[in-house]
């Protein structure tokens, strides 16, 4: 949408936006200044071997045994290899190898996430875990592919965009801790200032969301259209 002007003609000088969120309690509006939600990467790694009957486990490269071993290892990264005051991690939720319980499989394939709060911290991990990668290969004699397939930027608010938000919500601002979802939104603000903020849906007995027993007060989508009618009648 960027690339194809969205933004342009006439030019945005600033942009706001807002999500539902559970963590926020009902009444009030989440605020933040700076990140407030994580950069995130969608991978998919697959390590390729060579298939082989398990009672010869001499003749076949094992995907399955190297994807283990990769995953046994790249926490690691997490806790000794980035800055411990710059929060990160890398999970893997899904992973799939062989076909029978006998045969060696030739493939495993595995997805994950990325989040970050920076560029320098995703930077380093980044390396460290192609580094992590290459060495799997070397000592399994596998091969290895890595695939991004989705990344967005951190959503990083402007302080002059929140204070906005703030003077219009007033006692129900609400400070939210910044939170390692993530959101294409940011993709906004790497054009021009903006402001995301958290239309709190918190109450008892909320499940998180994307739960498949998600429900909130609908009532609560007429204080946030409210507050992005009152931001366009306040710039």
């Amino acid at each position: 949408m960027v690339e194809n002007g969205v933004l342009k003609n006439p030019d945005v000088d600033e942009v706001y936006g807002m999500h539902i969120f559970p963590g926020v309690p009902q009444g009030k509006i989440g605020l933040k200044t700076g990140p407030l939600m994580a950069s995130t990467t969608e991978f998919v790694l697959s390590f390729h071997g060579k298939p082989s009957h398990g009672a010869m486990p001499q003749h076949g490269r094992d995907a399955l045994l190297a994807a283990a071993s990769f995953l046994t290892q790249v926490q690691g990264i997490i806790a000794r290899g980035l800055d411990p005051m710059s929060p990160a991690l890398l999970t893997v939720g899904k992973l799939e190898a062989g076909n029978r319980r006998n045969i060696i499989p030739d493939l495993a394939r595995m997805e994950g996430i990325i989040r970050t709060f920076d560029e320098d911290t995703y930077a380093s991990l980044k390396a460290q875990l192609m580094r992590l990668i290459h060495s799997v290969e070397e000592m399994y004699e596998v091969k290895a592919e890595y695939v991004e397939e989705t990344y967005y930027p951190a959503v990083n608010n402007a302080p002059q965009c929140v204070e906005r938000v703030r003077a219009i919500v007033g006692d129900m601002a609400y400070d939210a801790q910044a939170q390692l979802i993530a959101e294409d939104f940011s993709y906004y603000q790497k054009e021009c200032p903006g402001a995301y903020f958290f239309l709190g849906a918190g109450r008892e007995g909320a499940m998180p969301l994307h739960s498949d027993a998600f429900c909130f007060d609908e009532s609560i989508l007429f204080t946030g259209t409210g507050i992005l009618l009152a931001l366009v009648g306040a710039l």
